[in-house]
């Protein structure tokens, strides 16, 4: 072990290294651990081995701050993205919760409101179809999307032209809870009677 002893001032080069590495991000003393052991790696290496050749030094040096430098970026990235998720989530739930309160007399804004809904589809659609049926007529986001299709019709029933009792028909719900996104193809404008009759040579 006399090899290990003459060589022993490793230990506090590898140590010191560590813990400014880490410093920065309040690891500094878990680097200097890390620092610790592969200093002590190395030596027991050398005393196996009689002596450590100045690449194998060089390596074990490179490997030591290669590997926790990569393992601080893997952690912040994890944090960074964890973080990323539970605001994304957060708000996503705010912005559906908005979106899904019963309509008052707000500015009808559907290219916001479809901006807004970019990151939060799949959650918005789940909400949608957990509601009942009459209630989500009631929400700010029926009442937006619904305000494009008239709009889009000029007012006036596709059917027969009425501009009187205007109402927006679901052709089918296969896509209920996207309808800001498929308002075009899976909505129509109706007036109250051809809405009627529509339901009526349906089934419904």
């Amino acid at each position: 072990m006399n090899y290990f002893y003459e060589n022993i001032m490793i230990i506090p080069i590898f140590i010191v290294i560590g813990y400014f590495i880490g410093r920065g991000e309040n690891n500094g003393f878990k680097y200097a651990f890390n620092g610790l052991l592969s200093a002590v790696g190395l030596l027991f290496i050398g005393a196996v081995f009689k002596e450590i050749p100045w690449w194998l030094f060089l390596i074990g040096f490179i490997i030591f701050v290669v590997a926790i430098t990569n393992a601080e970026e893997r952690k912040n990235k994890d944090e960074l993205e964890s973080g990323f998720d539970d605001e994304l989530e957060d708000d996503c739930e705010n912005i559906i919760k908005t979106y899904l309160t019963p309509y008052v007399d707000q500015k009808l804004k559907f290219k916001k409101m479809k901006n807004d809904l970019t990151a939060c589809e799949f959650e918005l659609s789940t909400s949608i179809n957990l509601m009942d049926y009459s209630d989500f007529l009631k929400t700010y986001y029926w009442h937006v999307v619904s305000y494009k299709v008239k709009k889009e019709s000029n007012y006036q029933c596709s059917q027969c032209g009425s501009p009187q009792n205007l109402e927006v028909h679901h052709k089918d719900y296969d896509n209920h809870g996207k309808e800001h996104l498929v308002w075009k193809t899976d909505l129509i404008c109706l007036c109250t009677d051809c809405h009627s009759k529509m339901h009526s040579d349906d089934g419904q």
